[in-house]
């Protein structure tokens, strides 16, 4: 089973890590935080806690991916002129390994939990509309404007007991904008400074192992990534560069219902947030032939600050570099 869009992947990984905890540890009938969580449902409260922050980061990091426009650091130059792009980024993640999770009755113990290498991917429709030209200086403008705006589509799915189905429709719309600090000339490279929104629509996951069922719902996950952009076009050749920052929202609420011995054991309403902030920077190279553009970029999400987890994960933390990397196609300017 593997579903094909980039949040479908985080809700594996959940489903994969979640699904042996409800099977496996016998829960109070009562609503639980991991930090008040009696000792029989704290390690399974913990580890879904510590799993969600090891997961959430990688797919927000495939979603936001590099550049805001692919390959392009430069405004479009005011009204009429756009462009539209498509984009598939694959992150070079992991994911915890089937069967390396166990779960305590006795309290919140930490554990190594084996993860196996996972390429994360992600899919987008980006364009660019210019608004504003910016002013003429020598050879150059400065303070060009152009809106950003790109889409997601997650599809629902379902794959024996795995139920995968959004929370209204299926597509989530993403914003934002592009200042130019010099527009690209003949002379003069495109220096440019970025900031978009992507967001994954909101849906819900569930998993039936048997008569025990495991349930993810109001799972949302949205990247606010600014970018501060270099780039310069060699004839059809064209190279960019930047750095900016990844603010990364993620939230969801997982319940487990387990049937033992004739014993109904429910675990209600964990709710589960992470908020991470990345240094990303890029490398993007294009080649082009009339209006079409054919773009590759490589790039790296740097290390966060430790996040507040219990258990380790193979050598891996929740807050470690990631390398990723990006191919598209770009109409337009």
């Amino acid at each position: 089973m593997t579903p094909r869009t980039v949040r479908a992947a985080l809700i594996v990984g959940l489903a994969l890590c979640a699904a042996p905890i409800a099977a496996r540890a016998q829960l109070s009938g009562n609503a639980v935080a991991c930090a008040g969580a009696t000792p029989v449902v704290a390690d399974a409260c913990q580890k879904a806690r510590d799993l969600f922050a090891f997961a959430a980061p990688q797919v927000a990091v495939a979603l936001a991916g590099g550049d805001a426009v692919l390959g392009d650091g430069s405004t479009l130059g005011g009204l009429g002129k756009a462009s539209l792009a498509v984009r598939a980024t694959g992150l070079f993640g992991a994911i915890p390994r089937n069967g390396s999770i166990n779960v305590s009755a006795g309290g919140a113990r930490a554990s190594d939990i084996a993860t196996q290498s996972r390429l994360i991917p992600a899919a987008t429709i980006e364009g660019a509309v210019g608004v504003l030209p910016g002013l003429l200086v020598g050879l150059t403008r400065v303070g060009g404007v152009d809106v950003l705006f790109n889409a997601t589509y997650v599809p629902e799915t379902r794959v024996g007991t795995f139920d995968l189905s959004n929370d209204g429709r299926s597509s989530e719309f993403g914003y934002g904008v592009r200042v130019g600090l010099l527009q690209e000339s003949s002379v003069v490279p495109g220096v440019a400074f970025t900031w978009v929104r992507r967001r994954l629509p909101t849906s819900r996951v569930g998993l039936i192992d048997g008569n025990d069922t495991l349930t993810v719902r109001s799972l949302a996950l949205s990247a606010d990534a600014w970018r501060a952009v270099v780039s310069k076009r060699f004839l059809m050749l064209g190279l960019a560069a930047g750095i900016g920052q990844d603010a990364v929202d993620a939230q969801a609420i997982v319940s487990a219902v387990v049937n033992d011995g004739g014993r109904r054991y429910a675990l209600s309403d964990v709710i589960l947030g992470d908020t991470p902030r990345r240094t990303n920077a890029f490398l993007d190279a294009s080649f082009g032939l009339g209006g079409i553009r054919l773009v590759g970029e490589v790039g790296r999400s740097f290390a966060a600050s430790p996040r507040d987890v219990l258990n380790a994960f193979g050598g891996r933390t929740p807050g470690g570099a990631f390398n990723y990397a990006s191919v598209g196609l770009r109409l337009g300017n």
